[in-house]
């Protein structure tokens, strides 16, 4: 199996880069890297350092067992979670539209051929809604949407448009970090706040809260269900606000 069709756009544009970037013939040396001193001002780099040694040495860095315990640490994508699970409500939700996260190629010829990968296109006939799934904190700042972030799902909503798709809404999907109830209510709009035009921008997601426990303190059972419960509600708020794009 080829590794790369298992692995999220985010790690594959690394690849590509480090692929792409101009190394010197020189290598670090396993005596070098041991002999590395790190002066007071430097210390908080050793981590980066030793971290980065290890995808050198192409070790087994995601799961890698304790030399003092018995446990394991693993480390996790959870943007690439977060999108799965996206796309896991909206197909559950949505059984008559087909969701789908498709590899789209573009300036086919060229040396600057390019992918373009949507987090989730849902379709139905010829109406077709546009997401990407952002892993970031969101309480509806303008400096929360990300620059690079907003011009992408452009990219998304032209690309369709120009392939003769009705765009019937589009936007960028994150984890809120603010009660439900003090969602911001300006959260839509036309597509670059034209009259115009019907397809519908959004910045939403679904409410994870207000962030608590920040002292580190284990949540007990009974927090835990109640967070759940709310979690849960939340969700179908958040399909709902889907709903009425299209209703």
């Amino acid at each position: 199996m080829n590794i790369r069709s298992r692995m999220s756009e985010n790690a594959e544009n690394a690849l590509i880069n480090f692929e792409n970037a101009r190394i010197p013939d020189a290598r670090v040396t396993l005596k070098q890297y041991n002999d590395i001193r790190y002066k007071s001002i430097y210390e908080s780099w050793r981590g980066i350092v030793d971290f980065s040694w290890q995808i050198i040495q192409n070790h087994n860095f995601l799961q890698k067992e304790s030399e003092n315990s018995k446990g394991f640490g693993m480390f996790v994508d959870m943007a690439e979670i977060w999108e799965m699970f996206l796309r896991s409500k909206l197909r559950k939700s949505f059984p008559d539209w087909d969701v789908s996260s498709p590899e789209i190629d573009t300036y086919n010829g060229t040396f600057f051929k390019r992918k373009i990968i949507p987090d989730i296109v849902m379709k139905k006939g010829n109406d077709v809604m546009l997401f990407d799934a952002k892993w970031k904190r969101m309480q509806f700042n303008n400096f929360d949407v990300d620059r690079s972030d907003f011009f992408q799902i452009h990219t998304y909503i032209q690309y369709y448009k120009q392939m003769g798709y009705n765009v019937v809404a589009s936007g960028l999907l994150y984890p809120i970090s603010v009660e439900e109830d003090g969602l911001m209510n300006n959260r839509y709009s036309t597509l670059f706040g034209n009259s115009s035009d019907s397809t519908v921008f959004i910045v939403d997601g679904i409410c994870f809260g207000e962030e608590k426990n920040a002292d580190g303190d284990k949540l007990d059972k009974g927090e835990i269900e109640r967070w759940e419960s709310s979690f849960d509600r939340n969700v179908e708020f958040f399909i709902n606000r889907i709903r009425k794009i299209f209703s």
